[in-house]
Order: structure tokens, then C-alpha cells, then sequence
């Protein structure tokens, strides 16, 4: 959304849209301090959020989601389905 040449990469300002807020206070306090919990109660509206925003760093957080999700239901997070 912002590396790639779509319009908001140009934007001073941008609608950020589909994101619950508290993913949002999550991705934005790892922006500055590279701590994050994933956990049940976040990782369905966190992964989409992080996926959204580019985020890989939170997407390859595998280990939260490999011991608690199969690769159904981890399909499903990634695609908001």
C-alpha cells in the first residue's frame, strides 16, 4: 500500500479503512517498540490489519499460530474470509 507505486504511497494523507482499532494501537506501538502480543482475542482482526499495511514482520509471527491454529483456519485469517 505504501512501498509500491499505488496512489496512497504519494498521499500526504490516507483513510486508513478495515482495521479494528485496537489492531491498529497494536501495529502502531510495534512500529515503535518491536513488541507485540498475538493472541486469541486479537489474532483475527491483528494478521488481516498487519497483511493490509505490509506488515511481515507480523504475518511471519508463526509461533502463536502454528501452536493454535491449522492451516484452515489460518487460510481464513490471511484472506478475512
Amino acid at each position: 500500500m505504501f512501498t509500491v507505486e499505488f496512489v496512497e504511497s504519494h498521499q500526504k494523507e490516507i483513510v486508513i479503512r478495515d482495521i479494528e482499532e485496537r489492531a491498529m494501537e497494536l501495529l502502531v506501538n510495534f512500529a515503535y517498540t518491536a513488541q507485540i502480543t498475538v493472541e486469541e482475542s486479537n489474532v483475527q482482526s491483528l494478521l488481516p490489519a498487519a497483511c493490509l499495511l505490509q506488515m511481515a514482520e507480523i504475518q511471519g509471527n508463526g509461533i502463536f499460530v502454528r501452536d493454535n491454529f491449522d492451516l484452515i483456519q489460518i487460510n481464513l485469517l490471511m484472506h478475512n474470509l
